[in-house]
């Protein structure tokens, strides 16, 4: 009995020393395979895995393998390059949304956005416990990633936008994606106002056709009143190679012009944005509808200009007649939409009578252009008259002056001007129906003549308080008209104020480049001068800014 109770004790001893040594072998071994089992306070087991340094996996990097992966991510985890085993953590190139707005971290070098705020958060004020959140001018959020639309230009994203996009440097295709605390570098626009011309960043605002002023009450709009802004991806809306309307003197790209930058100024409101041109909006509102524009060569480079802008929005060239070759009237007549625009030539719009029974250049003062029988039932006219009654010496075009039957001599230009503008207002409120008809005076285009001469001239003017630049158009001549226009009330007429914003445009003359043949002209300085135009402008070019407020000026409510 003794000799069993010692063998049993034996073997329980034995069994605990082997049980101890199995125990101390797993031990081992675990150790050995670096798996170690841990439990959450939530009793969720959570696997991690780790690796000798000299050795990390191939698919990820050593600070990653520092951090472990899990095949449920955790937030730390969130910027790490992907893993094969875990392709739901890809963060590199499209940070999770989560991950904007978050500051870089040393062992996350990917999650780099300290200024893309989260996109629920756009349009708030930046808040004392989210520092990082800054939104200075508070973009709306229906503007992100929209198409734009030309009744609202402040949204300009033609595509849109990755969540990666916000707040990183942008690509071509993407230049106008707002980034009010760190500018973009596509976002640093030089443009002109009326003091200097800065590299400066332009800010996308709200559209806003009525702003209020802190009274509460309301502020019209001056659209005329702004700046030009340099945008180096902006393109033309037409080609000049394609569109055949454009007479030879404006087709300066045809001509040979080799510089391109002039068409790509933007003109940009002062104290509110204005809508874009889109030639098919405004072709669906001259549906069934006539539009004249009467006056000299300048409403007809005008003419040539929205003509070209109209084409090019419709899509089959049978679908539209165009008349261009007469340089006293031309004509397009878009047939989808039973719209005509008409361009009359009638540089005094009163008469003006070159073979005169007296043998002489005679200026009828108080008798209508002859033709003015063909400007009746318009539904919206354009009228211009300046540059030919300054005209003096041999450029003069008339000997003598008639009104009420007598020949006139001696008589100021002022009173001269005046007399033939009332003789236009009068016939406008004889013959024109408010009800149907909306009228439009265009003001004076700028002429660079003189000093400075817009000769080989590739930049705009950069401040009109310049004392080397002249207008050399009379102050008073312009003040006699806008008087007149403002005493008119049946029908009202509204006044298309270019002036002020085409006299920084020297740039966007032909120049040289009015014919293919200028190379023979730049044999001597003399020559350079006199064959040089700077009335007119290159076409696409400023008279399309003019068509655009145009097009606001009908259909928006400026």
């Amino acid at each position: 009995m003794d000799w069993i109770c010692s063998s049993i004790n034996i073997i329980w001893k034995l069994c605990f020393l082997g049980s101890l040594l199995g125990f101390l072998a797993l031990l081992i071994f675990l150790d050995q395979k670096g798996k170690i089992i841990t439990f959450s306070a939530t009793n969720t087991v959570q696997q991690f895995s780790s690796y000798p340094e000299s050795q990390p996996p191939s698919h990820t990097s050593s600070s990653e393998a520092a951090d472990g992966y899990s095949e449920a991510p955790v937030p730390s985890m969130i910027g790490m390059a992907p893993v094969q085993d875990n392709p739901l953590v890809d963060a590199p190139e499209a940070p999770l949304p989560s991950m904007i707005g978050l500051t870089p971290a040393q062992g996350y070098p990917l999650v780099y956005a300290p200024e893309a705020p989260l996109p629920s958060m756009i349009g708030f004020a930046p808040e004392q416990d989210n520092p990082l959140v800054y939104v200075p001018e508070a973009p709306l959020p229906s503007m992100i990633g929209l198409a734009p639309e030309q009744d609202n230009p402040l949204v300009y994203v033609p595509e849109a936008p990755l969540p990666s996009m916000i707040g990183v440097v942008p690509v071509q295709e993407h230049p106008f994606i707002d980034a009010s605390v760190a500018p973009l570098p596509s976002q640093r626009m030089i443009f002109i106002n009326n003091d200097a011309a800065n590299l400066s960043n332009i800010p996308l605002k709200r559209e806003l056709p009525n702003p209020t002023n802190m009274s509460g009450d309301e502020i019209k709009c001056n659209m005329f009143d702004g700046r030009w802004v340099y945008k180096p991806d902006v393109r033309p809306i037409y080609d000049s190679f394609k569109c055949p309307i454009i007479e030879e003197k404006m087709s300066c790209q045809k001509n040979g012009r080799p510089d391109f930058d002039y068409e790509k100024w933007i003109w940009e409101a002062k104290d509110c944005h204005i809508p874009l041109f889109n030639g098919k909006q405004m072709l669906d509102r001259l549906r069934n509808k006539r539009m004249i524009i009467v006056g000299d060569s300048l409403n007809r480079n005008m003419w040539e200009s929205l003509a070209c802008l109209l084409y090019s929005s419709i899509r089959s060239s049978r679908r539209v007649e165009v008349q261009s070759k007469n340089p006293r009237y031309k004509v397009l007549k878009a047939k989808d939409y039973n719209a005509i625009i008409e361009f009359h030539w009638s540089p005094f719009l009163i008469e003006y009578d070159p073979n005169h029974k007296s043998g002489k250049k005679v200026l009828i003062l108080d008798k209508l252009s002859s033709n003015s029988k063909l400007w009746k039932g318009a539904d919206i006219m354009v009228f211009n008259s300046a540059h030919w009654w300054k005209h003096s010496g041999n450029l003069k075009k008339w000997d003598t002056l008639l009104y009420n039957g007598q020949m006139l001599e001696g008589i100021p230009l002022e009173r001269v001007y005046e007399i033939g503008m009332k003789t236009w207002a009068r016939w406008i409120h004889k013959n024109v129906d408010s009800n149907k008809t909306t009228v439009f005076f265009r003001s004076v285009s700028a002429q660079h003549n003189g000093k400075p001469h817009c000769y080989n001239v590739t930049q705009p003017i950069t401040s009109l308080s310049n004392s080397t630049y002249k207008n050399n158009f009379p102050m008073s001549l312009i003040n006699i008209i806008e008087n007149i226009i403002s005493g008119m009330s049946k029908p009202q007429v509204k006044y298309l104020n270019i002036t002020k914003l085409s006299e920084y445009r020297i740039d966007a003359h032909p120049s040289l480049y009015r014919t293919w043949e200028w190379k023979m002209y730049t044999k001597s300085q003399s020559l350079i001068r006199s064959f040089t135009d700077c009335s007119h402008w290159c076409l696409p070019g400023l008279p399309d800014t003019w068509n655009r407020l145009l097009y606001v000026a009908l259909f928006f409510d400026f």
